[in-house]
C-alpha cells in the first residue's frame, strides 16, 4: 500500500482532553478540523489516528474535517488503530481480542463517518490474546473490505514474525523520534 506523501498527519495532540491519557493542552475542536483540512489541501494524503485520542475525539475530528473537504478528501489513506481500551476508571488497557478489534473497527467507522479504514493497526500489545487470534480477525476485516491491511504498533518482531504467519503486515509503527530514541539502542 501506498501511502504517496512522505509525510502524514499524526493526530493524538487533536484528541488532547483535560482528564484524558493525553494532554497536549486545550484543544478547539473546530480548530482541529481546519488543521486536518490544511494538512490535506497542502498534500498530506495520509492521516494516522486511534480511538486512543481522547478516547475517540481525534477520530470524530477527522471525520469531519473529511466531510468538509468532501472530494478533495477521498483520496486520503486513514489509518487507525485498535486494542486499547478504556475502563470505568478512565484508564488504558489492552484488549485485542477478535472481538474487540472487530467492535473497535466498527467503533472507528462510524466515528470516522467512512465506510472502509485503508490500514487498521494494533495499537500495544495485548498479553491476554494470543497475536495469531488478533491477526487472524484482521484478515477477516480484510476479506469483508471493511479495512484494506492491517499494521502493528509497538510490537516486537516476535510478534511480527508470528502475524506474518497469519497475514501481510502492510504498516509497521514504532515510538521514535528526537526524544525517544529508544529503537536506536534496540538493535
Amino acid at each position: 500500500m501506498l501511502l504517496e506523501s512522505a509525510v502524514g498527519l499524526g493526530t493524538a495532540p487533536l484528541g488532547s482532553l483535560p482528564d484524558g491519557p493525553l494532554r497536549w493542552g486545550p484543544q478547539h475542536f473546530d480548530t482541529s478540523v481546519a488543521t486536518v483540512v490544511a494538512a490535506v489541501e497542502a498534500g498530506v494524503t495520509w492521516i494516522d489516528t486511534a480511538p486512543f485520542y481522547g478516547w475517540g475525539l481525534a477520530e470524530r475530528v477527522v471525520g469531519a474535517a473529511l466531510r468538509e473537504l468532501g472530494v478533495a478528501g477521498r483520496g486520503t489513506r486513514l489509518l487507525t488503530k485498535c486494542g486499547t481500551q478504556r475502563a470505568d476508571d478512565g484508564h488504558a488497557y489492552e484488549d485485542a481480542s477478535p472481538a474487540a478489534v472487530r467492535r473497535g473497527a466498527h467503533d472507528s467507522l462510524e466515528r470516522l463517518q467512512v465506510d472502509f479504514i485503508d490500514v487498521l493497526q494494533v495499537h500495544d500489545p495485548d498479553p491476554s490474546t494470543p497475536i495469531e487470534d488478533t491477526w487472524g480477525e484482521l484478515m477477516a476485516l480484510v476479506d469483508e473490505g471493511l479495512i484494506g491491511g492491517a499494521g502493528l504498533s509497538n510490537h516486537s518482531p516476535e510478534l511480527m514474525d508470528r502475524a506474518l504467519a497469519i497475514g501481510p503486515i502492510v504498516v509497521v509503527q514504532h515510538q521514535y523520534s528526537l526524544l525517544h530514541r529508544t529503537p536506536e539502542s534496540d538493535g
